[in-house]
């Protein structure tokens, strides 16, 4: 299921062949969140999520060469949850959801992250 807030992964590159500069930055947050999961870390080196075949979330690199990377060759297809880089996966949530709560026709207070329409 695609993410749409993680749809700028996919729209690295303007329409004049440069790069977009909204993905520069959006990269550096993803590096950001690999950096705040130590966990899913290799000392100070994290997995490429980069498109090359030789990476693909398997090669360990340092956070400048990742970036590099990630701008010359793009994320893997369809990777919008960050498994690799200590995103556990909760169906429908997001990263950069603001969780923000709800109040329902009762009064009560509902999480809106938590909310099952099925």
């Amino acid at each position: 299921m695609n993410n749409p807030n993680r749809e700028w992964m996919y729209d690295r590159l303007l329409e004049d062949g440069f790069i977009n500069p909204r993905f520069i930055d959006r990269v550096k947050i993803f590096v950001e969140f690999a950096k705040s999961h130590p966990e899913c870390m290799d000392d100070e080196k994290l997995r490429c999520p980069c498109n090359h075949r030789k990476c693909r979330n398997k090669n360990i690199l340092d956070e400048f060469t990742v970036m590099t990377h990630l701008e010359n060759n793009g994320f893997v297809p369809n990777s919008y949850r960050w498994h690799h880089h200590g995103e556990s996966y909760i169906p429908g949530a997001s990263v950069f959801d603001n969780h923000q709560e709800e109040t329902s026709a009762s009064g009560e207070t509902v999480n809106s992250q938590s909310h099952n329409e099925f």
